[in-house]
C-alpha cells in the first residue's frame, strides 16, 4: 500500500466503531481539518480493505486518480465473491461519493461521506457541518 493516508481514506465504507470522539463537533473542537480533493488525489492509486458496515462481508478496492474503482467483495456466511467496478467523485467541498456495481451479484452500492483529519487520525462522517453527526475513526487494515 502506497500511502497510509489513502488507506485510511479508502476505508471510508468500513464504518468501524468510533474511538474517543463520537461526533463532528468534538472533532472540530480538536481542530479537525476536512480532507479535500487535491490531498486525496495526490495519494492515489492505492488498494484498501474494509469490512462491510453490517459486518457480513468485506471488500478490497483499488482507487485510481482517473476516478475508477476496481476490486472484489466477499460475503462471509456464504463464501460467495463478486468483482466490483465503479467510480468515485469528489466535490471541491470534500464530499466523496462512490458508485460500485457488482460483476457477479445483482445490485450496486452508492455512498457519500466526508473525511476529517485530527493529527494522523482520519474520520468519516455523513455531514461536514452538523456538529451532532456521528463520526467513525478509520484504521489501517
Amino acid at each position: 500500500m502506497r500511502n497510509p493516508l489513502l488507506v485510511l481514506i479508502g476505508c471510508l465504507f468500513s464504518l468501524g466503531g468510533a474511538h474517543a470522539q463520537s461526533n463532528l463537533g468534538e472533532l472540530l473542537d480538536l481542530g479537525a481539518k476536512k480532507i479535500l480533493k487535491p490531498e486525496y488525489v495526490a495519494s492515489l492509486p492505492t488498494t484498501v480493505f474494509a469490512v462491510w458496515p453490517d459486518g457480513k462481508g468485506e471488500r478490497r478496492l483499488t482507487f485510481f486518480p482517473d476516478g475508477k474503482i476496481t476490486g472484489n467483495e466477499k460475503h462471509y456466511a456464504s463464501g460467495a465473491t463478486s468483482g466490483s467496478v465503479g467510480k468515485w467523485t469528489m466535490t471541491d467541498s470534500g464530499k466523496i461519493c462512490t458508485s460500485v456495481r457488482f460483476t457477479v451479484w445483482q445490485g450496486s452500492r452508492e455512498e457519500c461521506r466526508y473525511f476529517f483529519r485530527v493529527g494522523s487520525d482520519v474520520y468519516i462522517t455523513l455531514s461536514d457541518a452538523a456538529r451532532a453527526t456521528p463520526v467513525q475513526k478509520q484504521t489501517i487494515q
